[in-house]
């Protein structure tokens, strides 16, 4: 929202104008129909951990000592982490561990060019961010945040193909 709101009334209220007008437009363009079949779906994933840089113990920084701790939870992890979906006739949510980048949200819309796709993460926050592994050549905060390592990608995606059915 910062990108509309500098904080000015003027800006907010042209925010709230933009906000009611959307809601309003997708609630006119909202079709209702029957479900129809309802399965859902669910598959193991492992991914390769990155290994932690330092002991969580050493750290005073509490936003810092959070982070490692996780990173170190996850490094040690032995159960999968587990990607599902819910198919609702047409209507398709899958949902990611971690914070998944637009990758495969994209992935998964053209497994289904026909069908409805949603993505939703955070199933389990322990991977961090859910990168490709294009993004960890690229750099910036999403990798480094990130506590897997490249090669994770092709496990994410085939695990989108098995609970997608594709």
């Amino acid at each position: 929202m910062g990108k509309y709101n500098d904080g000015s009334l003027a800006a907010r209220r042209e925010l709230a104008a933009r906000l009611y007008a959307g809601m309003k437009a997708a609630s006119a363009a909202t079709q209702l129909r029957p479900a129809g079949r309802l399965a859902s779906r669910t598959a193991p994933l492992t991914l390769p951990p990155r290994a932690p840089s330092k002991p969580f113990e050493d750290i005073s920084d509490p936003t810092l000592r959070y982070r490692t701790a996780i990173t170190h939870a996850f490094a040690r992890r032995k159960q999968p982490l587990e990607v599902t979906s819910v198919d609702l006739g047409g209507v398709r949510i899958l949902h990611l561990p971690g914070e998944p980048l637009l990758e495969f949200q994209l992935f998964a819309q053209r497994l289904l060019p026909a069908e409805f796709v949603a993505v939703s993460g955070y199933g389990d926050i322990s991977p961090g961010y859910l990168c490709p592994d294009r993004a960890f050549e690229e750099g910036g905060y999403e990798p480094s945040a990130s506590n897997h390592l490249p090669g994770g990608e092709s496990l994410v995606k085939e695990a989108i193909r098995r609970v997608l059915g594709a």
